[in-house]
């Protein structure tokens, strides 16, 4: 029997091996040690980046018109509490699927500005009383 009688000889040659394939066709292992989603490192510095733009606005204007019985919890609490919820909302958001910086800060932004409000309001309100 030779190749020409071979009815094998018409069919397609067989797929190549799964790691003689191309680098940008492989599927990534699910024991890669890059993350696949967003870390809450990540969202942690979107939100701090905004925390540290009221951080400063807050210093500016404390230093300018100083309290008297001004704490740095008086500027640390504004600060900090809505860039902890922000962070958190915006990893539980994200964390599926890893995106650029710059989209987390611009997710961040709206939820750390609801929240700084929420917790103003609550410093304002709820503690003088």
């Amino acid at each position: 029997m030779s190749d020409a009688d071979d009815p094998r000889a018409d069919d397609p040659p067989p797929p190549p091996h799964p790691s003689e394939r191309a680098w940008h066709n492989r599927v990534p292992s699910p024991f890669s040690p890059t993350p696949r989603g967003t870390t809450f490192l990540r969202a942690l510095g979107a939100a701090a980046l905004w925390g540290g733009v009221l951080g400063a606005f807050l210093a500016g204007v404390a230093t300018r018109h100083p309290p008297e019985e001004a704490t740095a919890a008086d500027l640390v609490v504004p600060v900090a509490g809505p860039t902890l919820l922000a962070a958190l909302l915006t990893w539980g958001i994200t964390r599926r699927r890893r995106r650029p910086f710059r989209h987390l800060a611009l997710i961040a932004l709206p939820l750390f500005l609801c929240f700084s409000v929420l917790v103003d309001y609550a410093l304002v309100h709820v503690t003088r009383r």
